[in-house]
């Protein structure tokens, strides 16, 4: 009986040991399709994800631990719709074939807003960066 419930635990372990590397793998091959493959292509996304308030796109191009972003872009979007943003460009800098920094502007039903999101180079393809622009 004790053998018995021995190999059960150790099958059990075995088990969750290997469902782990099998989340783990998945998980690292899901994170690695964010971004584009040109900055000028990193723009338009942007300003589509904007445009057609579409939290998806958005969670694509973003630089995010993939165990926030979703909530994070759902909840960006909203504020988005909340504020009535509208007629939203995208400037890349300091140029654009290989920016750092891409200024976001518009309208909101407050008047006009502008802000600023790091730009990077993430295993190849071009993505926002949450994180401060520092070298």
């Amino acid at each position: 009986m004790a053998a018995r419930r021995q190999s059960f635990i150790v099958g059990a372990v075995a088990l969750t040991i290997v469902g782990w590397i099998a989340f783990v793998t998945v998980s690292i091959g899901a994170e690695s399709d964010i971004g584009t493959e040109t900055p000028l292509a990193l723009r338009g996304e942007i300003m589509e994800a904007f445009d057609t308030r579409d939290a998806s796109k958005l969670m694509k191009i973003m630089d995010y631990p993939s165990s926030s972003a979703k909530d994070f872009t759902k909840k960006y979007i909203k504020k988005l719709n909340d504020r009535g943003v509208s007629a939203v460009q995208v400037l890349l800098k300091p140029d654009l074939n290989n920016p750092t920094l891409a200024e976001i502007a518009g309208k909101a039903e407050s008047g006009g807003f502008s802000f600023t999101v790091a730009v990077r180079r993430h295993d190849g393809k071009w993505v926002l960066d949450f994180t401060p622009p520092i070298s």
